[in-house]
């Protein structure tokens, strides 16, 4: 029960808004130069920031769901798998980041590995920003069964009877980033993806808080695509171009 303790914390926190937030979707600078600065994208490894059965799994299926969704589309990517290739090259390179003795993560170790396989990546590779998918813990409000958050809405355990209060939910968080400097966001999208703290019981029933379990999370296919979907749309809107049967049988050539 140690790993709930954090969501169940947060699902006690009684909140005097029932209504739904919106997907968060923001487009950080004028859309004429979004189109004109991103051509080519490249797809930094998924960051699973809640915890599931198995990170590096539920990572690299969001990696695949984003570059597949975003090529059908017929956007320019250069997918995750490729950067984690140099990263894990540069990590053989360096002896890897964990201390032979303890068997603990040197983090300053591992960001000089980070930061020079992002070195190697840039030389190796033409692009002109960097995608960054990241599943993230937010808050969602809930009423009558219903809890709602980040654009979507899902049904509690229970009913709920007259309660009213806030869970804990994960999110899909979409970053499109200026290579060229640290933390410049040209296009954040956020979208909800499923409960980590649900609610059971109502009428006829004690109400409790249910921790999701972790072989639960981020395992569900449909849940994953639509999640990737939704928080994709907006960056597909402005530069996607639909792959045609005739485009696609001739490669995308023209005569």
């Amino acid at each position: 029960m140690r790993k709930y303790t954090n969501e169940i914390c947060l699902g006690l926190l009684v909140s005097l808004i029932s209504l739904s937030s919106p997907a968060t979707a923001e487009l950080l600078i004028p859309e004429a130069d979004f189109k004109e600065k991103v051509q080519r994208i490249a797809i930094l490894p998924s960051r699973i920031q809640i915890e599931t059965s198995d990170d590096y799994a539920a990572a690299r299926r969001i990696d695949e769901l984003v570059a597949t969704k975003l090529e059908e589309a017929g956007v320019d990517i250069i997918p995750a798998s490729e950067f984690l290739e140099v990263e894990q090259a540069t990590a053989r390179t360096m002896g890897g980041s964990y201390d032979a003795f303890t068997g603990d993560r040197d983090m300053a170790k591992a960001k000089t590995i980070n930061d020079l396989a992002i070195r190697e990546f840039e030389r190796l590779h033409e692009f002109d920003a960097y995608l960054i998918a990241s599943v993230v813990t937010t808050p969602s409000s809930f009423r009558g069964g219903r809890a709602r958050w980040d654009g979507i809405e899902v049904k509690t355990k229970g009913s709920g009877g007259d309660l009213y209060g806030s869970l804990t939910a994960s999110s899909l968080k979409i970053s499109v980033i200026d290579k060229t400097e640290a933390d410049a966001d040209y296009m954040v999208e956020q979208t909800g993806i499923q409960l980590l703290l649900d609610m059971d019981g109502g009428f006829w029933k004690a109400a409790r808080f249910v921790p999701v379990p972790l072989e639960e999370r981020l395992t569900d296919e449909a849940t994953n695509v639509r999640a990737v979907e939704a928080a994709l749309a907006p960056l597909i809107e402005l530069i996607g171009t639909p792959v045609t049967t005739e485009t696609a049988a001739t490669g995308g050539a023209s005569e």
